[in-house]
């Protein structure tokens, strides 16, 4: 991202191509690393190759979703609302800790790749 942006094409429809690609590549990259640990297991049933996909797409969908949809303005109105501005930073802060130490075990314990968040 920085050499787009020393190079002025970070906000091009061509820059926001390429970062977007480079995000498509990294999740991929994370759900066949997800499927590969199902390599090294003794006896694996057909199930466990098609569980790292079926998770890792699930929640791309439901939690990156609601992330763009949704939940940015159930917290910015409902939770941001209710705090002093001063404290909105490590309220955000906070939130975000919250979100992270929930989401990474909940991704690894359905088996798609905790490195996804």
């Amino acid at each position: 991202a920085s050499a787009l942006k020393s190079g002025k094409m970070l906000d091009t429809p061509v820059g926001q191509l390429i970062v977007a690609s480079c995000v498509v590549d990294d999740i991929l990259a994370l759900i066949l690393l997800s499927m590969f640990q199902v390599l090294v297991l003794p006896d694996p049933s057909i199930i466990q190759y098609f569980i790292p996909i079926i998770s890792s797409v699930g929640f791309l969908i439901v939690l990156g979703g609601s992330a763009v949809t949704w939940l940015p303005k159930f917290i910015e109105n409902k939770i941001l609302n209710r705090c002093k501005p001063d404290q909105r930073e490590l309220v955000m802060f906070s939130i975000m800790t919250v979100m992270l130490l929930a989401y990474l075990p909940l991704l690894n314990y359905t088996k798609a790749s905790y490195l996804t968040g």
